[in-house]
């Protein structure tokens, strides 16, 4: 399992690894609290691992595929296209509205089940902007930019 800062795990790899820019996300009612990031750019290395990269390092990323020595060895566009898709996506943080767990999670089309309770009642943090606090449903949840976690 890879933690990623702030009690987020990945499904996959290692490595402890930092997310970019994140909101800090408040209810107006009670002390929920919480820094949640839009949906990040991630690499799965060839060992497994997640690299999840920031936001304006787009030379890391061409870097990433360039370095793979399977990348290497392919030889058309099309083979090269679906390796850089297999190995490469964007993740998102979501909450259990039932035990509040939060994670990160990769390579998902649905809505996807808490990793702790099995939960299908569960939500992409970033859509809980304006939306009521998920602890104690009376307070309402409010987002500023959160400038001690700029990584």
């Amino acid at each position: 399992m890879v933690k990623i800062r702030r009690n987020y795990t990945v499904g996959r790899g290692n490595n402890e690894e930092n997310m970019g820019v994140g909101y800090k996300f408040t209810c107006s009612d009670c002390d929920y609290s919480d820094v949640v990031s839009p949906d990040q750019f991630y690499l799965i290395k060839a060992d497994g691992s997640i690299e999840i990269c920031d936001d304006h390092n787009h030379d890391r990323i061409f870097d990433f595929f360039r370095e793979q020595n399977a990348w290497k060895k392919l030889n058309s566009l099309a083979e090269k296209a679906m390796f850089e898709e297999k190995n490469s996506g964007y993740g998102a943080s979501y909450l259990c509205k039932s035990c509040l767990h939060g994670w990160l999670e990769i390579q998902t089309k649905d809505k996807p089940k808490c990793p702790k309770c099995s939960s299908v009642d569960t939500v992409d943090k970033w859509y809980l902007r304006d939306a009521p606090c998920p602890t104690c449903k009376t307070g309402k949840i409010t987002a500023a930019q959160d400038p001690d976690w700029v990584s």
